[in-house]
């Protein structure tokens, strides 16, 4: 009798891969049916303001471009990032404004093309950091997850950045010399592209690989200061763009996804008081992310640091988007294929990843709301296996 219900529990049991699977495709079969019956509805918000911003940011930023001084417009990304679109502008006439834009086939063409090539760049990378490929295949559900539909309909730089922290994470612990010069480089691509994945940096420091943090730090400054020049102005554009990063932080204290936020539990109207409620509580939840990625610094694994800063870089920049979360992409991957992961776990993941969007704003909370519970949940599992490097011995430094 045990031997037959241990038989059915057996047969019952599945992994936290197939889980996901059946979970996610359940999904998908329900955002592709909503979005069919009503086309301009909910589900249209996987995508930003409904299609009516098409590919906005990849445009915008090839027209400041062309104009030759792209700071002039506020713009606060590193000069890297405009160089990448740079041969962009030959495909069509960039000085015209976005509308006209909006319907100039080349224009378009040259949009897709980029989003294209940035698409192929990150899940190359991607397929490198497989240790192993087996069952169905998870390339396939990032391809089509939320994140990534908001991302590629933005045009938008970190598709190509998330590529690089991706190839970064499959070679910084290479015993090969080689490879590890290469992830030091892209690791600098990425911070050169858009700042803040300078913080998946803090993996060298965490292994004592101060060699290599240096490398990075050498071929950041390679990829930024020397690119000033390629645009009208050359280092005179570094106070300007110090300047627009103050105003951008001015300006996005508060977004509309916040407001959405407030609305929720404030549905009669927002107020001041409304408004310093929610700083204090974001200022918690930034306060929250920042502890927890202390505490798995001292951790024996890799990969929870990794899904920390990657919720650093979510949770924490004013302004950040929706598409930041590209970035955990690798740690997805890594849950993908932990057969031992927790329901929950798995069940959050769906949610994170999946097109379908809810009656709860743009998922504007919950998403938010999940990444804080799965960095409490990473913390509490460290504590609970005692999982501290002082607890156990410090892992001895990888040879150079």
């Amino acid at each position: 009798m045990k031997k037959d219900n241990a038989k059915n529990q057996k047969a019952l049991d599945i992994s936290g891969k197939r889980l996901f699977d059946i979970l996610y495709i359940i999904s998908l079969i329900t955002f592709t049916v909503f979005l069919i019956l009503q086309p301009t509805g909910l589900q249209s918000e996987v995508i930003f303001q409904r299609g009516h911003d098409f590919l906005a940011d990849f445009l915008n930023s090839v027209r400041h471009v062309a104009g030759g001084q792209p700071y002039l417009d506020g713009h606060i990304q590193p000069p890297l990032g405009f160089l990448l679109i740079a041969p962009f502008r030959y495909f069509a006439d960039f000085t015209l404004k976005l509308e006209a834009l909006w319907k100039t086939p080349m224009a378009i063409f040259s949009a897709l093309l980029f989003v294209s090539i940035s698409e192929v760049w990150l899940f190359f990378m991607l397929k490198k950091s497989l240790k192993k490929f087996s069952g169905f295949p998870v390339l396939l559900w990032l391809f089509l997850s939320g994140i990534n539909i908001f991302a590629m309909e933005r045009g938008t730089v970190v598709i190509f950045s998330a590529g690089c922290i991706a190839g970064f994470l499959t070679y910084y612990d290479s015993e090969k010399k080689c490879e590890r010069m290469l992830s030091y480089f892209l690791l600098a691509a990425a911070f050169s592209l858009k700042l803040y994945p300078a913080l998946f940096g803090l993996l060298l420091l965490k292994r004592r690989d101060y060699k290599g943090a240096l490398y990075s730090m050498l071929f950041g400054i390679l990829l930024t200061f020397p690119m000033f020049l390629f645009f009208d102005g050359g280092f005179d554009n570094i106070p300007v763009l110090w300047e627009n990063l103050h105003k951008y932080r001015g300006d996005r204290l508060f977004q509309v996804s916040d407001f959405k936020i407030i609305h929720i539990f404030t549905p009669m109207g927002i107020n001041a008081q409304h408004k310093a409620v929610f700083d204090i509580i974001r200022r918690v939840v930034d306060g929250i992310t920042i502890l927890c990625c202390a505490a798995v610094f001292f951790s024996r694994k890799d990969e929870k640091l990794i899904f920390n800063i990657a919720c650093l870089l979510i949770l924490c920049p004013l302004g950040a988007g929706i598409y930041t979360m590209l970035y955990l992409a690798v740690p997805f991957l890594k849950v993908y294929q932990n057969d031992n992961c927790r329901n929950f776990v798995t069940l959050c993941w769906v949610i994170l990843l999946t097109p379908l969007r809810f009656e709860i704003p743009s998922n504007d909370f919950l998403c938010p709301f999940l990444l804080v519970v799965l960095l409490i949940y990473n913390v509490y599992e460290q504590i609970k296996q005692r999982d501290f490097v002082f607890l156990s011995g410090i892992t001895p430094k990888r040879s150079a």
